[in-house]
């Protein structure tokens, strides 16, 4: 192996690095809200965020459109992480109460990634209607998930 070689790699890792702290950055300590009406998913979205973000402490789960739009006027986020298809309602519910809240309050809304096993063209079409630019199919892993909060945060 040569210095150039070996040089590179570490290149490539330090990029990652500075992948998973400049998330952590961009929230800038705000909390994270996960929808999801399964725990199983909750907790795999959660331990993803604690992850990237390197604090689990930041991360607030809700388990209905009902119980997060509560916290949503409760406290700020920098980032939701919301599941479609909710037991008691629609995600669409939640994204309904953001909207109105941006207009009521002239508050930019936290940015949204929608996962969502079910996401046919109707439902595309439905969610990009309503600014939702961040989309997720379940099932997806730990870089597609990464990813696509960056691109969220970003943005």
């Amino acid at each position: 192996m040569i210095a150039g070689d070996a040089y590179i790699i570490e290149l490539k890792m330090s990029f990652k690095t500075l992948e998973l702290n400049r998330i952590g950055e961009l929230l800038a300590g705000q909390p994270i809200l996960v929808i999801d009406d399964e725990s199983r998913i909750r907790h795999l979205v959660s331990r993803y965020l604690a992850k990237i973000y390197f604090s689990g402490r930041n991360i607030v789960q809700a388990s209905s459109a009902e119980e997060a739009i509560e916290k949503l006027k409760e406290q700020k986020f920098g980032l939701i992480i919301l599941d479609l298809m909710l037991l008691d309602s629609s995600g669409f519910e939640v994204i309904k109460h953001l909207i109105l809240d941006e207009r009521e309050t002239n508050q930019i809304a936290p940015p949204v990634v929608v996962i969502s096993g079910n996401l046919h063209s109707g439902v595309m079409k439905n969610l990009i209607a309503r600014g939702v630019q961040h989309i997720l199919s379940k099932p997806f892993n730990f870089q597609n998930f990464v990813s696509k909060v960056q691109q969220a945060l970003l943005s």
